[in-house]
């Protein structure tokens, strides 16, 4: 006699079971995944911080000075001429280059360049144009951004200038310019800031009086991800900001701008980063007056201001930043940073001006010669 064997499977309950469990691992491994790849960018990303700090101390050592903040070639007054100089305005980027690898790219900017695409074919000027142009896109030297990775720390969501049509490439590491806010910028005077980077001058180490182990050279800046955030856009303000840094802090609520009569301009290269190129503070520059992750302002609404440019990431919590001695550290958003209602030091009027800094411990990281001995802890 036969016998029909059930076929045996499981059931809707036991499948609906089982899918439930799934859902529930996937929902406890994911931000164990995630924290496991940020810890990895952000490792990546302090890897390239030392490799840049590396790069300014393999320049002092062949010249006997650090690059400047802001320098370049001039050329002939007239309304085009950033066509054929970059109005020495490059930042230290392109001096560092040959010391990060980038010897091919370094010759190519600095040997002349001849476009073949572009509104401005023909033979660009050794040095480059200026640095906020690509003369829609022909002159590539500043679109290479992924010929220089070293400048990108992966954390940050930011485009590319391979997203954006003409642009010029992003950096995320930002040269130190002290606890200045006005005349940093621009300022011909040899004491323009108390940070170890300036336009037009060379700096050397030994001018880091308070020592290489507690003054910083660089520092994280995040760039534009398309919204209101405090990383990657620097807001209009008002002159005041130099006697009073707490205004600047005051537009920002949870990471985002919230005064809806500040305009924020538009253009992606006038963020924080977006070019690599352009040695002014807004660009590739910090100061250290609020602490890392706060907002950034300057006094009009333009690209070569002076300001208060703040360090920023897209790591929770904080920055990297690397001293003299080309050691890295992780600098929390809540680190010291003293009396940020005190007006910020101006060398436009009190040339020569010393002492501790008013903004604590990380106004102490900033100068170079501000008799703090150990900034960590703000005493002397």
């Amino acid at each position: 006699m036969a016998y029909c064997q059930r076929r045996r499977a499981f059931t809707l309950v036991e499948l609906l079971v089982v899918i439930a469990i799934i859902g529930v691992l996937v929902g406890l491994l994911l931000p164990a995944v995630q924290q496991a790849r940020e810890a990895a960018r952000r490792m990546n990303c302090s890897s390239n911080m030392r490799q840049i700090a590396l790069a300014i101390l393999n320049y002092e050592s062949t010249y006997k000075m650090i690059p400047t903040g802001i320098g370049g070639s001039g050329g002939p007054t007239s309304m085009n001429n950033w066509q054929t100089c970059n109005m020495q305005s490059i930042s230290a980027n392109i001096a560092l280059l040959p010391f990060m690898e980038e010897q091919p790219l370094y010759q190519q900017i600095m040997g002349g360049f001849v476009m073949t695409s572009g509104w401005l074919n023909g033979q660009i000027v050794p040095g480059g144009p200026a640095p906020w142009t690509t003369l829609d896109g022909g002159y590539t030297p500043w679109r290479t951004q992924s010929q220089v990775s070293t400048l990108r720390c992966p954390s940050d969501p930011g485009r590319d200038a391979s997203q954006i049509n003409w642009t010029v490439a992003r950096t995320n590491y930002a040269f130190n310019f002290g606890d200045t806010v006005e005349g940093l910028h621009w300022d011909w005077s040899t004491n323009a800031n108390r940070g170890m980077f300036q336009a037009r001058y060379n700096r050397r180490l030994a001018d880091a009086t308070d020592g290489l182990s507690n003054t910083l050279l660089l520092a994280e800046i995040g760039t534009d991800s398309g919204e209101r955030l405090v990383q990657g856009n620097t807001i209009f303000l008002n002159d005041q900001i130099r006697n009073n840094p707490m205004l600047c802090r005051q537009t920002v609520e949870n990471q985002r701008y919230i005064n809806p009569n500040i305009v924020i301009t538009l253009a992606d290269n006038r963020r924080r980063g977006a070019r690599f190129t352009d040695g002014r503070p807004q660009f590739t520059g910090f100061n250290t007056v609020l602490p890392p992750n706060s907002a950034s302002c300057t006094f009009y609404d333009n690209d070569w201001d002076w300001g208060i440019y703040s360090a920023a990431s897209y790591h929770p919590g904080g920055v990297h930043v690397a001293f003299g001695d080309a050691g890295t550290r992780f600098i929390t958003d809540t680190i010291d940073s003293g009396n940020l209602m005190a007006p910020a030091p101006n060398f436009e009027s009190q040339n020569g001006v010393r002492g501790r800094s008013r903004y604590g411990a990380w106004g102490a990281m900033g100068t170079r010669n501000g008799g703090e001995t150990d900034p960590a802890t703000h005493s002397q």
